[in-house]
């Protein structure tokens, strides 16, 4: 097949890099009107104004001490609590510590508020 097309584009008077040149355009205009998506292996979230979010929440981080002398630290001034569950599960992790979440604040067991406070900026957070 391909030896006909170049017979028949030869006897039109055409060389042979004008040929080569010819069929690379082709196969990139069949490649560019596939069906395929190019942006499908991007990551891009589902809501991209998810991190102006973040950048516009201040934070507080500060460590109390509770009973037996046992310090905590607490994550206040989240605006909404649609994420928050979240980051409390990937602090936690980060930190090898336990805590949980209570009225819109995240509480974290351990003396572990300067790594806290680095992490949240690490993840877009601002804190105050």
């Amino acid at each position: 097949m391909r030896g006909e097309r170049w017979s028949a584009l030869s006897t039109v008077g055409w060389s042979s890099a004008a040929v080569a040149t010819f069929f690379r355009l082709r196969l990139l205009l069949e490649y560019t009107v596939s069906d395929e998506d190019p942006f499908d292996d991007l990551d891009i979230p589902e809501d991209p104004t998810a991190d102006l979010d973040r950048a516009t929440q201040r934070l507080t981080v500060r460590t109390e001490e509770r009973r037996y002398g046992k310090k905590m630290v607490l994550v206040e001034g989240f605006e909404d609590e649609g994420d928050i569950q979240d980051l409390a599960s990937d602090l936690k992790s980060s930190l090898g510590t336990g805590g949980t979440v209570k009225d819109g604040r995240i509480e974290l067991q351990g003396d572990h508020a300067e790594r806290v406070r680095d992490l949240l900026e690490s993840k877009g957070y601002q804190i105050a």
